[in-house]
């Protein structure tokens, strides 16, 4: 059977105060086995500091529940030290790990692996949510039921200019056919998944700015983009667990340098990343 979402009056023990917890905070925090807890910071979700937030979350509902027995009139002294004390002690060490035990099981609180960053057209950015859609593109402030984690390394700024990059485009892509193409393949990084099933290889001589590109949108992208390991895509791959590629699959840019020529890619892997078939 299902635990009940609270029942009243609190035990002071660790599965009531697991149901308190959840009454006060489960609409701020989440818990799967694959992100861990994810908690809410007013701004975005957290994945990074989402157990410290959940810590620091219990020490306030204690906190707050210790206040609670302290003004009840109905309690002697005596009683309000005992009831305090053993709140308090849910505190400490296996106390608070069966707490976060139950907190984490709860209906309310456990999420199946992909819960968050999901939604294709949503982009995360500093303190906003980007949408974007066939009718164009919207910038809000972000509530929880976005679901989003990662956050880019820019603000949106449609109308943004700048002469270094007026310069790198004259000196590097000189060429108005190519600078389309690099254009439209920058633009489909913003989205979520590989509708047009994209794989992309830069080519050109050494020193003709193809790292720095992709420098350059590695940093506006911030969290959506990271370096990958070309091994994902080589052939002979053995049935061993892709943590690599559990990591690289939230991103929307995963981008790598040269590789061996001894190295042969694996159409089959190719194909299965390429076209979100994993």
């Amino acid at each position: 059977l299902p635990i009940p979402k609270s029942r009243a009056p609190y035990a002071i023990d660790e599965l009531d105060g697991a149901l308190r917890f959840v009454d006060v905070y489960g609409p701020y925090v989440r818990y799967s086995e694959l992100d861990g807890w994810v908690a809410w910071n007013g701004l975005r979700w957290d994945r990074q500091h989402g157990e410290h937030g959940v810590k620091l979350m219990v020490r306030a509902m204690v906190r707050a529940w210790a206040e609670e027995i302290d003004a009840r009139k109905d309690l002697k002294d005596d009683a309000k030290v005992s009831m305090t004390t053993r709140v308090k002690g849910l505190l400490s060490g296996s106390k608070l790990k069966n707490l976060l035990g139950h907190v984490r099981t709860h209906f309310d609180v456990a999420t199946p692996g992909g819960y968050f960053d999901a939604d294709a057209t949503l982009l995360g950015a500093e303190g906003a949510v980007v949408e974007l859609t066939a009718d164009g593109v919207k910038q809000r402030r972000m509530i929880p039921e976005d679901r989003v984690t990662m956050k880019t390394g820019a603000r949106l700024n449609p109308d943004a200019k700048h002469k270094m990059w007026d310069a790198y485009l004259d000196l590097f892509v000189p060429d108005h056919g190519t600078r389309q193409a690099l254009k439209e393949a920058a633009g489909r990084l913003l989205l979520g998944g590989n509708r047009e099933r994209l794989f992309v290889v830069l080519m050109g001589r050494s020193t003709s700015g193809k790292s720095l590109f992709l420098k350059l949108v590695d940093r506006a992208l911030g969290e959506y983009a990271g370096p990958g390991d070309l091994t994902m895509f080589r052939g002979n791959i053995d049935e061993r667990p892709r943590v690599d590629l559990v990591r690289a699959m939230p991103k929307r840019l995963v981008h790598t340098t040269e590789a061996s020529e001894a190295w042969t890619l694996h159409a089959d892997m190719v194909k299965r990343i390429a076209g979100a078939d994993s």
